[in-house]
């Protein structure tokens, strides 16, 4: 017959286990706030990156993480596909090249382009937030329209890059809880 267990045993249990749980989340946040700085310095927006592709940037290279199937599914222009180990084993094939990563927007890529560095890549940037970044930068902006003529034609830069990759930007005007309300355009044909 085993003894009834001592209360006081799994009390135990649960006070280790809550400290447990406290001093892991905090090795989280002290191993995250080390690149924190490091990252937002490495951290290239979707527009960088097409404007660098439309000016065909010497030596840019643009690394997909994501699954094979997610990249055959599609992938950002001149992208080839590296999983973050095949990436971070291969210095010699980058070269001292400018690097773009990105992944699916789950922070793959900035644990992956920090890690680069820690490597001795000199030049790597990521996409915070992956291909979703690049359809919504790139592909389907939405462009404010109602600011200054210095704002005005940056939304005109964007908007060609946009159709330079084959997208549709829209133009509006954003509201306060900056959501882009797109103005009429007046249809062509007709006229009605």
């Amino acid at each position: 017959m085993t003894p009834d267990p001592d209360p006081r045993d799994s009390r135990l249990h649960a006070g280790l286990l809550g400290i447990a749980l406290i001093l892991g989340t905090l090795a989280l946040l002290v191993d995250s706030s080390e690149h924190s700085e490091e990252d937002l310095e490495s951290r290239a927006s979707a527009i960088d990156l097409a404007q660098w592709l439309h000016d065909r940037q010497p030596g840019l290279r643009v690394v997909d993480l994501r699954s094979e199937a997610e990249y055959q599914e599609y992938h950002l222009p001149q992208a080839k596909r590296f999983t973050t180990e095949e990436f971070l084993a291969s210095p010699d094939s980058m070269g001292s090249s400018l690097i773009v990563v990105y992944g699916s927007g789950d922070g793959l890529a900035a644990v992956t382009a920090g890690k680069a560095h820690e490597a001795g890549y000199d030049q790597v940037y990521f996409l915070a937030d992956g291909v979703g970044e690049w359809m919504a930068e790139v592909l389907r902006p939405i462009l404010d329209t109602s600011g200054t003529l210095e704002q005005r034609a940056e939304v005109e830069r964007v908007a060609a890059l946009s159709r330079y990759f084959g997208g549709r930007p829209r133009f509006g005007k954003l509201t306060d809880d900056s959501a882009a309300v797109p103005l009429a355009r007046p249809r062509r044909g007709c006229g009605i």
